[in-house]
């Protein structure tokens, strides 16, 4: 019998092109792999479907293999989450994939060639790492002003911002985009950096426009931008005019990132101004169709004060109705991740977890929104429930040393004082700052 504790269907469908690396992977939490000029002239179209890697992950997948490429969710699945695969939809995905249909899954597994795919559901383009904030927990990776910051200061960087966009592999991206992926696919999305402000986003939107405007979409299908919400007047204004055109051909989603409000999101997503994000989102909400989506990434610093975060998205959906909140957890680095947290801390999801739960039959609803607001509240639940089982703060000393070295350097180089603004800190700050003096000494 065919086991199938390791399905995932977004191995198949879920594709994320890289084009400034270039790099193609499948699913965003699985590593991309590079793309030489010789492996491009190989697989051409392949090159976005079927590279040997992703073969051999779909083939440890279908046969209950754990590939060390998923390793993000299996760590998730061990702290009692349910990780972003859905192993219960693989036939009916697998079915969408090669038009077979199979009765059973192990009827799947006997099937020759399942180990490729032929659609994307969802394709995302993640541009360069041109960025106007650092976040806390970020990296020079995805963001310039961390690149800037650790040359400043005369750290390692782990990668030198780069532009190495290969117009072949491009045109074999689009062509394949235009044969193959926008067939089945109900979502493209963007992410960055920040996506709003790299001048690539609208030489890629002009390329979706003129391939919809000779190959029209039989159903608008859904274009998702994944933003931190600071963008500066200029950009902001440029994508607005994009608006009306984008319309024609889909529905746009716009992620808001974000997991508090004040000066604790301005310290946290460091480059955002508080305002300016209230402002941009509120104005998409007033003034445009644009469907907004709040997206918090959960991180240690953000856990005091998220109930604010979340009575701020209440306060919004009870001035324009329901609106989809999705989760996003810190895994990487360990430190700064809630499943770091010590056990008291559990309590500060108490009031997010109660607000929740009173909404939940919310009239209006629609079953995405219901899933959406399910499925975070469960996220919410799990991630109480592991920090519960943590150390006590006290007990908390290698995390606590840590937060000190971490925080205290940040804070000496950016001028500001994670105490003051999360003054819930203060003891494992404290205690960190004891445990490194008796180190140093």
């Amino acid at each position: 019998m065919m086991k199938t504790d390791t399905l995932c269907h977004m191995a198949w469908d879920y594709l994320m092109f890289f084009p400034f690396d270039p790099a193609v992977g499948y699913c965003c939490r699985s590593p991309r792999i590079g793309i030489t000029p010789e492996v491009r002239d190989q697989y051409k179209q392949e090159v976005f479907a079927n590279l040997p890697r992703f073969v051999e992950r779909r083939e440890d997948i279908l046969n209950g293999v754990k590939h060390k490429d998923c390793d993000t969710c299996w760590k998730l699945e061990e702290k009692g989450y349910k990780s972003p695969r859905h192993d219960e939809s693989m036939i009916h995905y697998m079915q969408k994939n090669t038009g077979i249909k199979f009765k059973s899954m192990e009827d799947l597994r006997k099937h020759p060639g399942q180990e490729k795919t032929h659609y994307a559901d969802c394709i995302e383009v993640v541009l360069n790492n041109v960025c106007d904030a650092k976040c806390t927990y970020c990296s020079e990776i995805f963001s310039t002003q961390w690149y800037l910051e650790k040359k400043k200061f005369g750290d390692p960087v782990m990668r030198v911002p780069a532009d190495n966009r290969d117009p072949v592999l491009e045109g074999y991206f689009w062509d394949w985009y235009r044969d193959v992926g926008s067939k089945e696919m109900w979502r493209f999305g963007f992410i960055g950096g920040e996506p709003l402000i790299v001048d690539a986003l609208y030489e890629f939107l002009d390329k979706l426009l003129e391939i919809h405007e000779k190959n029209p979409l039989p159903v608008k299908k859904e274009l998702c931008i994944t933003s931190n919400m600071n963008t500066p007047p200029a950009y902001f204004k440029k994508f607005i005019a994009y608006i009306p055109k984008l319309e024609k051909h889909f529905k746009i989603i716009m992620q808001a990132s974000g997991e508090n409000v004040g000066e604790e999101l301005e310290y946290v997503r460091s480059g955002v101004y508080f305002e300016r994000w209230k402002n941009n989102i509120e104005y998409f909400l007033n003034q445009t169709s644009v469907e907004i989506h709040f997206l918090p990434t959960l991180n240690l610093l953000s856990l005091p004060g998220f109930f604010r975060y979340l009575d701020y998205w209440h306060e919004l959906c009870l001035k324009h109705g329901p609106i989809s909140i999705h989760d996003n957890i810190v895994s990487n680095p360990k430190y700064q991740s809630p499943m770091s947290a010590p056990s008291e801390f559990a309590a500060f999801l108490d009031e997010p977890i109660k607000m929740l739960e009173s909404m939940q039959d919310w009239e209006g609803l629609t079953n995405p929104m219901k899933w959406s607001w399910k499925t975070f509240l469960t996220f919410l639940i799990n991630t109480r429930e592991a920090i519960s089982k943590n150390k006590s703060m006290f007990e908390m000393r290698e995390e606590a040393l840590y937060f000190y070295r971490y925080f205290n350097q940040l804070d000496q180089r950016r001028n500001t004082s994670v105490t003051n603004v999360f003054p819930d800190f203060k003891i494992m700050y404290k205690l960190g700052e004891k445990l490194h003096t008796m180190q140093t000494k």
